[in-house]
């Protein structure tokens, strides 16, 4: 019993402590970092969002960075000619996505594994919104599972933090400004922008 007890506590320490290590990470990243904006208490998950759906996750921003690269992960591949188109949204004020500040273009998913571009975006301490689009609703991506901020408030739902906003929208260009009237969702897509400056 006693042997069993001591390998608990060990356990637990070590889940503290690499919880920690990330979570002090997080707070002080560095160049060559990849930034995820939400920190993923529980890792990642995968789903298959509806063609013609935008959907924008909250991205929080802690430091001034510029950024030369977005990632994300096709977890099952779509049909062929499927394309997701993904770019970033500042916030409105009232925690919701507002005017576009970058649209990273289209991305071909027919294919499973990461999914990179090359980009040029420096940003500022505050909120944004990751937002994507697919053409194919049988592609599955990697989306954020449970997280530590911020969640959107959803009575009977809380074993699924809802931490974005989607709505129909056709696909191609992300519009210049994120619809009014979005539904709250689970489906935030776990995108990475690789960190190239620390400004501050």
């Amino acid at each position: 019993m006693g042997d069993e007890l001591v390998y608990l506590e060990g356990m637990r320490w070590l889940r503290d402590y690499k919880f920690y290590h990330r979570l002090l990470r997080y707070f002080n990243p560095l160049v060559g970092d990849y930034w995820i904006g939400l920190h993923a208490e529980d890792g990642y998950t995968t789903a298959s969002p509806p063609a013609d759906r935008l959907i924008a996750c909250a991205y929080p921003i802690l430091r001034r960075m510029r950024f030369d690269q977005v990632r994300f992960v096709v977890h099952s591949a779509g049909g062929a000619g499927a394309l997701a188109r993904v770019g970033i949204y500042r916030d409105n004020g009232d925690f919701y996505p507002g005017e576009l500040i970058q649209d990273f273009g289209d991305f071909d998913v027919s294919t499973s594994g990461g999914k990179y571009a090359t980009i040029d975006l420096t940003l500022d301490r505050g909120l944004y919104w990751i937002a994507y689009n697919n053409n194919d609703g049988s592609a599955a991506y990697r989306i954020y599972r449970a997280l530590l901020v911020p969640r959107l408030s959803t009575p009977g739902a809380i074993e699924y933090p809802r931490h974005a906003y989607e709505v129909t929208q056709a696909y191609g260009a992300l519009p210049s400004t994120f619809p009014a009237g979005g539904s709250t969702t689970s489906w935030g897509l776990l995108c990475k922008l690789r960190i190239a400056e620390i400004l501050e």
